[in-house]
């Protein structure tokens, strides 16, 4: 998700946070949300400090299921499907994978192959990240965790850091949350593969299902090139996948101008609920107006320091963006960590990309 094509997964983000305040605990649970008859919500705790999981939709018609996107890793779909389970007797017949990131994508696998005749939906794009850059990224992430586990368990065994530092009292406690993390992950990587999409959506698909209609749309690049969101008209509910998360946004590998637009698209959809990739139903516009005006913020800013400095670390050391944090962190430490780690550092560099004519074009990738 960093730099301009290079995929990065939960690892990073746990990179990210093992310098914050408070280090990610696995959370696996969820409650759901009844939004319509048949239309329900699975939303997962979210925050800076906790290891990023989708939320879910799971939309019953009269003779099937469609789930929008699977979670993180098998054993977290595996918990969606029980919960599928318990909600109806019906097979899933679609999965629509909003967009590629890891922790929307990687439970593909369980559904596959728990209904072989299930679809799964992806914009051409992100089917081509799952199909090329996934697996690879897949495998280098497996030596890696484990090469950290192995130093996080060490350190916390000897109270010496892999660079020969002491491990304090102060960072103990970040090295035990970190190993919790890692011993969580590592293991469900084993046997983890792709299950790839096999339904592309360029622009709109239509599911006229009995007793539901279900769009599926790309409204234009945002958080990533290949961006679904999926329309219930009648119900007036829409997801969102990562184009909208909560509290804090997410910005690895994005296209911030045209992520403006592409949220002005989605916000006029006829629509009562929005459900974020991450984060609590939106009821209204407010929050996504909020995103959409760090967005131009962020561009505007950066390219002023662009005209001042030729480099990207010059200009990362003049875009101020603490006006901003403060109205989505409020002053809690672990939101501002994440939003500068989540939001500021991946953003001032897309958006440098961008004022510097270095982003591909729509329709030419990453």
């Amino acid at each position: 998700m960093g730099g301009t094509s290079t995929p990065v997964g939960v690892g990073a983000l746990v990179a990210l946070l093992a310098g914050s305040a408070q280090l990610p605990a696995q959370d696996e649970s969820f409650r759901t949300d009844t939004l319509a008859p048949g239309v329900y919500a699975l939303i997962r705790p979210v925050g800076p400090d906790l290891v990023a999981i989708s939320n879910h939709v799971v939309i019953l018609d009269d003779e099937g299921v469609t789930l929008v996107d699977t979670g993180l890793t098998p054993r977290v779909a595996q918990g969606v499907l029980a919960e599928i389970r318990r909600l109806t007797d019906r097979p899933v017949r679609t999965v629509i994978n909003t967009h590629w990131h890891d922790d929307h994508v990687w439970g593909n696998e369980v559904f596959r192959d728990t209904f072989p005749d299930v679809r799964i939906v992806a914009h051409p794009n992100t089917r081509r990240v799952i199909r090329d850059s996934l697996p690879p990224s897949l495998e280098r992430n497996r030596t890696g965790y484990a090469d950290a586990l192995a130093q996080t368990e060490e350190a916390l065994r000897t109270g010496v850091r892999s660079d020969g530092s002491p491990l304090t009292d102060e960072l103990r406690p970040r090295f035990e949350r970190q190993a919790e993390t890692l011993r969580w992950f590592v293991p469900q990587m084993a046997d983890m593969r792709v299950a790839l999409p096999d339904l592309e959506v360029v622009d709109e698909l239509i599911l006229d299902r009995p007793g539901r209609e279900i769009r599926i749309l790309h409204l234009g690049r945002g958080n990533t090139d290949g961006d679904l969101v999926v329309l219930l008209p009648h119900e007036r509910i829409v997801a969102s996948g990562d184009l909208l998360v909560a509290p804090i946004p997410y910005s690895f590998g994005s296209f911030l101008g045209e992520w403006v637009e592409t949220l002005e698209r989605l916000s006029a959809l006829e629509a009562d609920v929005i459900v974020p990739g991450h984060g609590e139903p939106q009821r209204d516009r407010s929050y996504l107006e909020q995103v959409q005006g760090l967005l131009r913020a962020t561009l505007d800013r950066v390219g002023a320091a662009a005209q001042e400095h030729a480099d990207l670390e010059g200009v990362r050391g003049t875009v101020d963006l603490d006006d901003w944090r403060d109205r989505f962190a409020h002053g809690d430490p672990v939101l501002e960590g994440g939003f500068a780690g989540f939001f500021v550092q991946p953003a001032v560099e897309r958006a440098w990309l961008e004022v510097t004519d270095k982003l591909a074009p729509p329709g030419a990738g990453r």
